[in-house]
């Protein structure tokens, strides 16, 4: 697999994206859903989800990494927000569970 840097991605390719995820809390955030979404933020339009909904174990502790992936085809030129979303029933702070990357 080939890093792309998220300024240099070319509209209709497939891309990899893949995310680390950590879990701060004493215990483990079983079947967490992980939600992947897009917007033409130029164009002021919708947040689009990529499907599938992944559902993860995300392991208590720092130094418990989880990481994620799906596919990204980018359908518009300019700027793109890609976002990535985890929810779990027992978050006690919905203030971190989100990660945003700006794609030109």
């Amino acid at each position: 697999m080939v890093f792309v840097a998220s300024e240099e991605l070319v509209m209709g390719e497939t891309y990899t994206v893949r995310v680390k995820i950590r879990n701060f809390e004493a215990f483990d955030a079983a079947n967490a859903a992980i939600l992947f979404r897009w917007e033409n933020y130029g164009a002021g339009g919708p947040w689009q989800d990529l499907p599938p909904v992944v559902y993860e174990d995300i392991h208590a502790g720092p130094a418990g990494i989880t990481e994620v992936e799906t596919t990204f085809v980018p359908h518009a030129s300019g700027h793109l927000c890609l976002q990535v979303k985890v929810e779990h029933v027992e978050d006690k702070d919905r203030t971190n569970s989100t990660g945003q990357e700006n794609l030109h």
